[in-house]
């Protein structure tokens, strides 16, 4: 077996300059999410921004940059579930191309102030905001692998866990 290393570089100035900046966000990178393939990346930041990127041919592509939900807060956590694992994941029918990373993944993000976002990377376009909303201190984004599954764990403000599977 021969092991083998590869870097890569990638510019993320145009992902630090969106969203709004202030005193108590900062343009940084705060998350940082590979898929199980290793075929995509994403990126979160202190503005709540995330990004993606494909990986082909050893070389990093940019894809869209997906918007954060109504909420200025840093991306705390990203994951990216197991496309085997989504009920919509079908095998593709035959054709010329190769299908791309991007079919049939969830991306979810928490954010510090609790929120918890997830995105089909189908169809990116707005988060669908994962209940539940009020009473939420924070938030974090567990993979399980025995049955494999995404959970999202809320800590509530009276003390309580509540647990949200987000597939």
């Amino acid at each position: 077996v021969r092991e083998t290393q590869t870097h890569y570089t990638v510019r993320t100035t145009e992902l630090l300059l969106r969203g709004a900046s202030s005193s108590s966000t900062t343009s940084a990178i705060t998350a940082v999410a590979v898929n199980d393939a290793g075929t995509v990346f994403a990126l979160g930041t202190g503005t709540g921004v995330v990004a993606l990127w494909t990986i082909d041919g050893n070389v990093p592509h940019a894809s869209p940059i997906v918007a954060a939900p109504a909420s200025s807060s840093a991306v705390a956590q990203l994951s990216f579930a197991n496309p085997r694992l989504l009920p919509f994941a079908q095998a593709a029918p035959p054709s010329s191309r190769p299908p791309s990373p991007l079919q049939s993944l969830v991306l979810a993000a928490a954010y510090e102030n609790g929120i918890v976002a997830k995105w089909d990377t189908r169809a990116l376009g707005s988060p669908q905001v994962v209940p539940p909303v009020s009473g939420v201190i924070w938030s974090s984004l567990q993979k399980m692998s025995e049955p494999e599954r995404l959970l999202a764990v809320y800590g509530m403000s009276d003390g309580t866990l509540e647990v949200c599977d987000l597939l």
